[in-house]
């Protein structure tokens, strides 16, 4: 479920960058990096813990 709403909010993100740079409108195109940017901010810390253990756990055997 949570792949299904990261994808689906990649899609909107880039649909709407796309649809503001296309026609001109600042608006539009702030909306776009705006989702983008949620989803870096929401994905990075399960990343670096995920790559923190992975190390670790490699590192030790």
């Amino acid at each position: 479920m949570k792949l299904i709403f990261l994808l689906l909010s990649l899609i909107v993100g880039v649909v709407l960058y796309w649809r503001g740079n296309r026609k001109g409108k600042v608006f539009l195109r702030g909306m776009g990096v705006g989702v983008l940017l949620a989803i870096v901010f929401m994905e990075a810390p399960n990343f670096i813990h995920g790559f923190v253990e992975g190390f670790q756990g490699g590192f030790n055997n």
